[in-house]
């Protein structure tokens, strides 16, 4: 199921469903910052991140705040979310650098 893999996924449309203007990108960022170790070290740090990002007031953030206590899942889900949404490893060219490409 997507969920289990995108744990964050459920919270994200509960608050579409209230209302925020919440997209795809604001999603996204998410997902890259956690790839760029924020919000890992407890859900704390991540309802914070959650929060930054997405709330536009400290009524958000509490609303925020009460949806991770409501919905988010234990801490093995976090590993699998992050997983999930790393980018696959890049091959090396085959092509020669483009200094010896198109030489100067």
């Amino acid at each position: 199921m997507v969920s289990d893999r995108l744990p964050l996924l459920n919270i994200f449309h509960q608050l579409r469903q209230r209302g925020f203007p919440l997209g795809v990108d604001d999603y996204m960022t998410v997902l890259r910052s956690l790839q760029g170790g924020f919000g890992l070290s407890d859900r704390g740090e991540l309802e914070q991140l959650c929060c930054m990002l997405w709330a536009k007031s400290v009524d958000d953030c509490r609303l925020i705040q009460g949806l991770f206590r409501q919905l988010w899942p234990p801490p093995e889900a976090l590993k699998c979310l992050l997983q999930t949404t790393e980018s696959p490893p890049v091959e090396p060219s085959e092509e020669p650098p483009l200094n010896q490409r198109y030489p100067v």
